[in-house]
């Protein structure tokens, strides 16, 4: 694989990771009650209409319950919760080290190679 597909799979990975540590932060900061009542989308000033329920229903207030310790009732919420979860902590974890792949190193001062 060329350098230039490593850097854009190590970015895509970054911008992956930054989107990951955001929604790992929300959940964490949201109470399941909270997410269900819709102040996520309320502190960003939109308006939402009640949930008609989806494919993805419950996994928000998975992530909350998870996040507060609550993990026998988050597995019970959606059955995609572990994998997504796990992944969501994967990318947020490596998010660092990959960003130190993508930069290169600095020269020490006076050095002139």
């Amino acid at each position: 694989m060329s350098d230039t597909n490593q850097r854009t799979i190590g970015w895509v990975f970054t911008i992956l990771g930054g989107l990951s540590i955001a929604v790992l932060a929300i959940s964490f900061l949201f109470s399941p009650a909270e997410v269900a009542a819709g102040a996520i989308q309320g502190s960003l000033g939109i308006e939402t209409a009640p949930c008609p329920g989806c494919a993805l229903c419950g996994l928000s207030r998975a992530f909350s319950l998870a996040s507060q310790g609550d993990w026998r009732d988050s597995m019970e919420l959606n059955i995609l919760f572990l994998p997504t979860y796990g992944a969501c902590w994967a990318l947020a974890l490596s998010t660092p080290f990959v960003l130190g792949r993508l930069t290169p190193p600095r020269k020490a001062h006076g050095d002139r190679s």
